[in-house]
């Protein structure tokens, strides 16, 4: 039996009781349509991170369902995004997004632990320095960055306190 991955959808609530190869497929194709692979594949890894932290706010999250429709984690689920619920399924970005998600087991994770990203402008914006140090504030407080990578127009990174899972 084949599944329609990538067919339209109305609403993102449609993404409840999805398959998780195509949600993954779909947040890939949302936020890194044009990047690189390896910005795709950070996408990909962000949602696999996410599901191991057993911190913090992800630490119930443990499938690409629960990852993707937590609340304002996803540019594309907070928006409606016509990308995450009308992709463009003959693109390459749509190909290649898929093929990630279908084969995200053994994909690169070029991101390390990371659980968070932003566009590099908005978050060298975000980002405060105290003697030379790196800190971001996701709204609980500024916290130190132990972890970044920036890749194409993503700057992917993770805080002081979330470093293990």
């Amino acid at each position: 039996m084949s599944y329609n991955y990538g067919a339209p959808l109305n609403s993102v609530n449609d993404l409840k009781g999805r398959d998780s190869v195509d949600i993954l497929a779909r947040v890939i194709y949302d936020e890194a349509e044009n990047q690189s692979w390896a910005g795709k594949q950070g996408v990909a890894a962000i949602v696999a991170n996410r599901k191991k932290c057993t911190i913090g706010e992800f630490a119930d999250k443990n499938t690409v369902e629960a990852v993707v429709l937590h609340k304002n984690q996803f540019a594309g689920i907070v928006n409606s995004s016509s990308r995450l619920l009308k992709p463009n399924t003959s693109s390459q970005g749509w190909n290649d997004s898929l093929y990630i998600a279908m084969n995200s087991a053994t994909q690169d994770n070029p991101i390390g632990k990371c659980l968070w990203f932003r566009s590099k402008t908005l978050y060298n914006s975000q980002v405060t320095y105290q003697n030379g140090v790196e800190y971001f504030n996701l709204g609980g407080g500024a916290k130190k960055v132990i972890e970044k990578y920036t890749i194409g127009d993503h700057t992917f990174f993770n805080l002081d306190g979330y470093g293990s899972y």
